[in-house]
């Protein structure tokens, strides 16, 4: 019985995604649906995002595997350090992917990892042009 619970679960779980893209697809028909540059970049290695409060605006930081953006509050790019983003001195100890942020006033915050994954570290930017320090 525990088999058919859960095909019931997966079934309903599969028709409720189908209802939802149907709809979607309904509401967008024949409309220029807007897209912003860094989409199909996040699309392809999504990582982290934060809200950074370091000027009066406010910004949006996305991280990926590779790269840092910030945008602004309705998401168009103000900045972007596509490659080259982990800090010299941990991508040549192997380091060379950017896991989750972390931001707090003008400080953000990121995990780096290993090919491994076993090893961690962490680096410290700027919020304000995403340099490191």
């Amino acid at each position: 019985e525990s088999f058919s619970e859960s095909m019931r679960r997966a079934l309903l779980l599969l028709t409720v995604t189908l209802v939802c893209c149907s709809v979607c697809a309904l509401a967008t028909q024949g409309k220029q649906v807007q897209r912003h540059e860094w989409t199909d970049a996040f699309l392809l290695s999504p990582q982290g995002v934060s809200f950074c409060h370091h000027d009066a605006q406010g910004h949006w930081l996305f991280s990926g595997r590779s790269l840092l953006r910030k945008t602004d509050a309705e998401f168009h790019t103000v900045q972007s350090v596509p490659k080259d983003t982990v800090p010299p001195p941990l991508a040549e100890r192997g380091y060379w992917h950017i896991g989750d942020i972390s931001s707090c006033d003008d400080q953000l915050y990121a995990a780096i990892e290993a090919h491994s994954f076993t090893n961690g570290s962490g680096a410290l930017y700027h919020a304000a042009n995403l340099t490191w320090t």
